[in-house]
């Protein structure tokens, strides 16, 4: 890959080079043009925060050593480029804070706000859902909290509540575990569906980095969603305006029924939601504010 990317730039003229990832860091190519390398996450905060997770004091050690290697390896590869892309404020306070010298700048994760929209189909009004993909570590852990910490307490208010796992890759353990009440639908085609029937969308996450796009396509959906503080991270929504925000399992799940029972609320929330995704994380917003960053490392002018 080094040397067909290294070919391509020989072959052809190019005003700025973007590299996905710090994992493809090690592509960062002498090109002549600035180089921009696009955090979607910061790795070794992500991995920082799952040891700090494990039961195991092994695997606690294991993980530590791992986003101790990982920092190491983060912070070369923002040394290496012209300028750093992180999508959320917190994660670009720790470049500032970590490699001040480094050049950052926030393009936040976006929707297509067309494609998502809020549908005319009837709600569940006993469907809580969770999207993504379930093989993602911070997504498993995210679904294994749901069911065994809040869930239970969703049913003792709600006996009739339903969870609904919307995605690919759920372990054999967690399926197997999960009890009555609680469905995994596996790959889908099409997420919307699902959002669409969805009473509350939750996002009950405890680690990770970055921002969530489950978040943004179910606010785009006009649905009201409940996330802990980890999981609506780095997203400019206000507790109880956009979304309803809490890491104890007992608020969390009584957050959930609430907005399951009041629809009027729900209602309300889920069209302020809309509106703040309307006008900050469309792809058109998104697109202007990272040609933007581009533009002014490469010195031209911008339509922005």
């Amino acid at each position: 890959m080094s040397g067909a990317l290294t070919d391509m730039l020989r072959r052809n003229r190019f005003d700025v080079v973007q590299i996905e990832s710090s994992q493809m860091a090690p592509l960062i190519p002498d090109a002549g043009v600035p180089v921009v390398l696009d955090e979607h996450n910061v790795e070794f905060m992500l991995l920082a925060r799952l040891s700090a997770m494990e039961a195991s004091p092994a695997r606690r050690t294991f993980g530590r050593l791992e986003a101790f290697k990982a920092r190491r390896e983060e912070l070369s590869a923002w040394a290496a480029a012209d300028g750093i892309v992180f999508t959320s404020q917190p994660d670009l306070a720790v470049m500032r804070r970590l490699a001040p010298e480094s050049r950052g700048c926030v393009v936040p994760n976006g929707v297509d706000v067309e494609y998502f929209q809020p549908r005319g189909e009837d709600v569940d009004a006993d469907t809580v859902v969770f999207t993504g993909s379930i093989n993602y570590r911070p997504n498993t852990d995210a679904v294994d909290h749901f069911i065994r910490q809040v869930f239970p307490a969703v049913r003792r208010r709600r006996p009739s509540a339903r969870f609904i796992v919307v995605g690919q890759g759920a372990p054999d353990w967690l399926v197997r575990s999960a009890p009555t009440g609680v469905e995994f639908t596996g790959p889908v085609d099409d997420v919307r569906p699902h959002v669409a029937r969805a009473s509350v969308v939750v996002a009950p996450l405890r680690s990770g980095s970055g921002t969530r796009l489950k978040i943004l396509e179910a606010l785009a959906m006009a649905k009201p969603v409940v996330s802990t503080r980890i999981g609506c991270e780095g997203i400019a929504v206000v507790d109880g305006d956009h979304l309803c925000v809490a890491d104890d399992p007992e608020d969390f799940a009584a957050n959930v029924v609430r907005l399951m029972s009041d629809r009027k609320v729900a209602r309300e929330m889920g069209r302020r939601g809309r509106t703040l995704v309307e006008s900050s994380y469309s792809w058109d917003v998104v697109g202007r504010r990272l040609e933007k960053f581009h533009s002014e490392l490469i010195g031209k002018e911008t339509r922005v």
